[in-house]
């Protein structure tokens, strides 16, 4: 016997607790022991055999007499086994020992912890449990008074009122685009995270009231920080002692069960409301309770409840840490073509357990993209751009530099131990080859496209404005016509000009018989005033026809009309000078791209441009972008341009109620080809696909990137 096995069978281990409680379940195809610690609430899984013998121990028998006494229970343990058992449960607290010992396990944890070193602070703050409070007694009352919500009448209802939002919301999805445009801004966005800050409160009382229902302990509620925004938690853990799995599931999907319910109430009142602050608000909250609860909550990528809900439902425990296990495993065999880790999984379940590692992590890494992105538009909003990009720079060290960076230094490690140490020849061949592929897939070159929001606007425009005063009687067109130069458009009445016209066809009448008389008599001085009262009279005559023509109001030119709620001006009544109707030029249309200061030197001159517009995105017009395209800087936007492009520039609103935008803008005039009308009309918005030619793939992630991080980088 070594001296390794003589020591394992001579210690004397101590008995279980016997106030730790125990639930067994089948997970995997095996039973499955749950043991959990009343004292520090904490809970550990053990296989059905190293059960039976934890169950052995009673302190009085050293490892071997336990390993064979196992024996006669039909469980092959040697007393090293044995050993190992007793030592990790001693090592968890779940045997008996003095209250000296414990003490000196806890005092080592503590300086563990303090050794972690800065990064693992940081990240406890960036992701930080704080415990407030035991909500055990009070969650029992409530439960009890809402036992109704766990009945089969309750989740008929439960799934009718989910089906009734969903209906509403595919009836209506012409209008979430235009919703969602109206809600993203700064104060939307504020009332956003207010409101899911209030959904999490009742969130987490579905987790706590369902794990009530079904018999568990919640005995901590705190406060959850993640990236410096307040959640709260309930600790359900004790659900993992439920032996039927599907009571586990249902506590852990009780939360998306209670966001999908506000969400699709909150559906219904958005499609019922009017237009306003209040259907904003209502948006934002479906949007939130049934988005927010797909990307994070529901998604088993990350480790929120719908992880939970697959790990209950495959059985398969602790699946995060396997997966991720499975998947360093794959990444070591295709960068250094072996792995320290071995995956003793059947192979079947290794391969799923791969994919879902490697998937998980690639999630994460959207996830810390969006969220550094998130932060870095919210610091901008508020002007304080050097703190968004610090705490982004911060927050992508913490969750995926440092844990790149541990792998690399571990992998170091294990490749130094190999017989060649790190640059053996076949390792330093494979790199080789690797780096050799990867250089040419970076500088495969890929078509550069970018797509930039356009307003389509007229090259000539026509203002009408009344030239006498007069009431609005009659219409001959109407918004949206296309009309001829010279087509009557309206007829304006003025009641004092056709009797104005009367009289002056009077008084030349008069003057004309006045004159005749004249003419044969020996009177020069009568005949020279006759003859001059005659051409007055008839220029008063032709200045009082003049404006009775006036009245019947004409195209100057051929385009269309483009006013609006043009058959409300009937009766209406004009002064000389007011605008009764604006022209455009029908056939001669350009797209107007905005474009911010930091990207115009990149606007690609003389260049294919392929216009869409939201109106007809079926059809393409093809046209190019000239040298004298490009506009003067502007600090504030053209109205035409602020008033359909609100949403997709970052512009604020000054004192005097101008929309001016945060940076200086250039514009770019891309020309429309006819025949264009009726599929394109002005004021319509599209996009405008520049061809910039090719570039290598790695200049293009790389701007793709900038672009994602900062949208001033965009062309």
């Amino acid at each position: 016997m070594s001296t390794a096995q003589s020591s394992a069978a001579s210690w004397t281990p101590p008995p279980l607790r016997p106030d730790l409680i125990v639930s067994v379940q089948q997970r995997e195809g095996r039973q499955t022991v749950i043991v959990k610690d009343p004292l520090a609430r904490s809970y550990f899984k053990l296989s059905s055999e190293d059960h039976q013998i934890a169950r052995l121990l009673d302190g009085r028998h050293d490892c071997a007499q336990v390993a064979a006494a196992a024996s006669d229970h039909g469980i092959r343990a040697d007393a090293a086994h044995v050993e190992a058992v007793a030592r990790a449960l001693f090592d968890r607290g779940l045997l008996v020992a003095s209250a000296a010992f414990q003490k000196a396990r806890q005092n080592a944890r503590l300086a563990r912890q303090g050794r972690s070193g800065w990064w693992a602070g940081l990240a406890r703050v960036m992701f930080a449990r704080v415990p407030l409070m035991d909500p055990d007694s009070f969650l029992t009352g409530l439960e009890k008074k809402l036992r109704w919500c766990w009945s089969r009448t309750a989740f008929r209802v439960y799934g009718l009122l989910c089906l009734t939002g969903l209906a509403v919301v595919l009836t209506r999805v012409d209008e979430l685009p235009k919703a969602f445009e109206r809600s993203f801004n700064l104060p939307n966005l504020l009332a956003a995270w207010v409101l899911l800050v209030l959904v999490k409160v009742l969130h987490e009382l579905g987790h706590g009231l369902t794990c009530k229902h079904y018999g568990g302990e919640v005995r901590e509620l705190g406060l959850l920080v993640i990236v410096f925004s307040p959640f709260f938690y309930v600790n359900v853990t004790d659900s993992y002692l439920f032996p039927r799995k599907h009571q586990r599931i249902l506590v852990a999907a009780a939360g998306i069960a209670v966001e999908l319910v506000i969400a699709a109430a909150a559906a219904i009142a958005w499609a019922a409301s009017r237009p306003g602050p209040a259907q904003e608000v209502l948006f934002s909250l479906m949007t939130i309770t049934s988005v927010w609860t797909v990307l994070f909550n529901a998604n088993p990528l990350m480790k929120f409840d719908g992880y939970y809900i697959l790990s209950d439902w495959t059985g398969i425990a602790n699946l995060r840490a396997r997966s991720m296990h499975a998947a360093m495993s794959v990444l070591d065999r295709v960068f250094f073509g072996s792995s320290p880790l071995h995956v003793d999984d059947r192979k079947g379940t290794a391969s799923w357990l791969a994919a879902f590692g490697l998937a998980s992590m690639a999630y994460l890494l959207l996830i810390v993209a969006g969220i550094v992105a998130l932060l870095r538009w919210f610091a901008a909003e508020a002007e304080l751009k050097w703190a968004g990009d610090l705490l982004g720079v911060l927050l992508v060290i913490g969750m995926v530099g440092m844990p790149v960076l541990h792998y690399v230094r571990e992998r170091g490690r294990w490749l130094g131990s190999l017989p060649g140490g790190f640059w053996s020849k076949h390792r330093a061949r494979r790199l080789a080859i690797g780096g050799v592929l990867a250089a040419l897939i970076l500088w495969m070159p890929v078509p550069v496209k970018p797509v930039r929001q356009a307003v389509i606007l007229p090259v000539q425009t026509s203002v009408i404005r009344a030239e006498v005063a007069g009431t609005l009687s009659k219409l001959q067109t109407h918004t949206g016509q296309l009309v001829k130069k010279g087509q009557v458009l309206m007829l304006l009445q003025n009641p004092s000009l056709q009797p104005a016209v009367l009289a002056a066809e009077s008084r030349v009448e008069a003057a004309r018989l006045v004159l005749e008389r004249l003419l044969g008599a020996e009177a020069p001085g009568l005949l020279a005033e006759a003859r001059a009262e005659f051409e007055a009279a008839q220029a008063a005559l032709k200045a009082a026809r003049s404006h009775l023509e006036k009245t019947v109001v004409r195209s100057p030119m051929d385009g269309l009309v483009v006013t609006q709620d043009l058959t409300l001006q009937t009766g209406r009544g004009f002064r000389p000078g007011e605008i009764v109707c604006e022209l455009v030029s029908a056939d001669r249309l350009e797209a107007h791209v905005p474009v911010e200061e930091s990207s115009v030197d990149q606007m690609p001159l003389e260049t294919t441009a392929l216009v869409r517009v939201r109106g007809s995105p079926e059809k393409v017009w093809t046209s190019s972008v000239r040298e004298e395209g490009q506009t003067e800087p502007f600090r504030e936007l053209p109205a035409s341009i602020a008033a359909a492009l609100e949403k997709e520039l970052a512009v604020i609103t000054d004192a005097g109620g101008h929309m001016v935008p945060v940076e200086t803008y250039f514009g770019v005039r891309v020309p429309l080809p006819g025949p264009i009308f009726p599929w394109i009309k002005p004021g319509m918005t599209g996009s405008v696909r520049f061809d910039r030619g090719t570039r290598p793939l790695g200049t293009w992630l790389w701007q793709r990137w900038l672009e994602f991080m900062d949208p001033s980088y965009r062309l």
